[in-house]
């Protein structure tokens, strides 16, 4: 995500800031905790923001870390 002017890009995990900046990454996405809703929203000033929300969902076996 990019604009002009500079726009604030929030992430959101059902609602908790999970990060802030034009990406985020989930590094590991077999745990079933990192599945569900997310959210970003985009702050730019003068303009109203923007908000979207989408869902990740683990399938399959979930794989444990050793």
């Amino acid at each position: 995500v990019d604009s002009y002017p500079r726009a604030k890009i929030s992430w959101y995990h059902y609602g908790q800031l999970i990060s802030v900046g034009s990406t985020f990454h989930l590094t590991n996405i077999t745990r079933r905790e990192q599945q569900g809703i997310y959210t970003y929203r985009v702050d730019t000033e003068g303009f109203e923001s923007i908000s979207h929300e989408f869902v990740i969902y683990i399938k399959g076996k979930e794989c444990h870390e050793r």
